[in-house]
This record gives C-alpha cells, structure tokens and sequence, in this order.
C-alpha cells in the first residue's frame, strides 16, 4: 500500500487520510470486519454506476491489520456550513439530493429490511415485537441512503452537492429513508426536522409507522 499524507478526518469507525493523485483512503479501525467494509465499497460502487452524486470508488486496501477504501477526494464543505449561511439554499439542496437518491432504483443493494435485521441479529438484540413490525412493512426498491444529513453532504466550490459515507445503504421504501432522515434531525434539533418534513412535502401521519422503527431501531444501534 503506497503511503498516506495527514489525517483529514475520523469518526467512531474510521479515519480518512490523504493519497495520492487527489484520492482519500478512508481507513477503517483495527477489528472492524471486513464484510462491512466490502459492503460499503458494493454500496459505493452501484451508486456510482447509477450516475449518483457521490466520489469515485476504486479499491480495498490494507495496512497494517486495518481495512480501507480509496475514494476520489471531494474538495469542499459540509452542508453544515451552508444552513449557517442561507438556510433556504441549504435545505433546497438537501431535499433536491435525497430525491434524487430515492428516484433511482436498484436490485443490487441489500433490502433495508434484510439491513435492519442482519445488523440485530450480528448485535443479538432480542427484539419480537420490533422484528414483527419490520417485517411487516412494504418492500421497495428506492436507493435510500440511510444516513442522510447534513454533515455526509458536500458542497463544491461551484455549488455541486457529492454525498458521502454509505455503510447504511440499501434498497427499500422512500418512506424509511426520510423518517431515517427525520429521526437523525430530530436527535439535534427537532424544529429542523419538523421543518425538512414540511419542506420535503411529506406528513409526519405518512411515515409515523417508520419513524416508530427508526426510533426504536436507532436505539440498539447507536449504543
């Protein structure tokens, strides 16, 4: 593996640093398994062949007992910054993306009920009821990011948006990845996500249902 400049950014599972020719590796902590880390190259590389707004994807690489991923360096700010600025612009952005994402379908990534099952059967979480209400909901095929804020959207110097991060991936209903979206907000600021429903034109009623599972999903999976 060829060497790594300076540390850029890190997170609770991974670091980002430096590569050559304008790329990034981000390099994922020591015992983070490796299937996930194949998952999100899969992830990444359908969303790239789907002409989706997000950085090139070339290559899994190691170093040192870790697993990481290349990716084409994105030279910008977080959208963070631009709700500080001009909220409007911002949220036009935010909500012009996701739909983006959610126009688009795909056969190739995991169904987001497989996603939420799998991620509590690895955590051995017990469940029933949750479970029962999982698997009663609809299937779908949307592209749905499943962890869309704010801070994993980029914004150019020219204005183009690039979306970042995808280990939450998966194919399923639009209605799971806005109450995904809705619950992320919420946790920071509720009238933000009672703003971004009214913005994106949807009824807190239309994905109560979701928004119940996301909740008491994101429970187990945050700690």
């Amino acid at each position: 593996m060829k060497e790594m400049g300076i540390l850029i950014a890190k997170g609770n599972t991974a670091e980002v640093f430096e590569y050559e020719n304008h790329k990034v590796c981000k390099l994922f902590r020591t015992g983070y398994p490796r299937e996930y880390v194949e998952l999100e190259y899969r992830n990444a590389h359908v969303m790239y062949q789907e002409g989706l707004p997000v950085p090139m994807v070339y290559e899994i690489v190691e170093r040192n007992s870790r697993c990481g991923i290349i990716y084409e360096r994105v030279q910008g700010e977080s959208l963070y910054n631009l709700f500080l600025q001009d909220r409007e612009a911002a949220f036009e952005k935010f909500i012009h993306t996701q739909r983006e994402f959610l126009k688009q379908e795909s056969k190739e990534l995991l169904s987001y009920k497989d996603f939420m099952m799998e991620s509590m059967k690895r955590a051995d979480f017990k469940g029933e009821d949750l479970i029962e209400k999982i698997l009663k909901l609809p299937d779908g095929d949307s592209i749905c990011h499943g962890d869309f804020h704010p801070g994993n959207v980029m914004v150019k110097a020219d204005g183009t948006v690039v979306v970042i991060d995808f280990m939450n991936v998966c194919r399923g209903r639009w209605e799971y990845d806005v109450a995904r979206t809705y619950v992320i907000l919420s946790e920071v600021d509720k009238g933000v996500a009672d703003e971004y429903l009214l913005k994106f034109d949807v009824e807190y009623e239309q994905i109560a249902e979701y928004i119940d599972i996301v909740r008491k999903y994101r429970k187990f999976e945050l700690r």
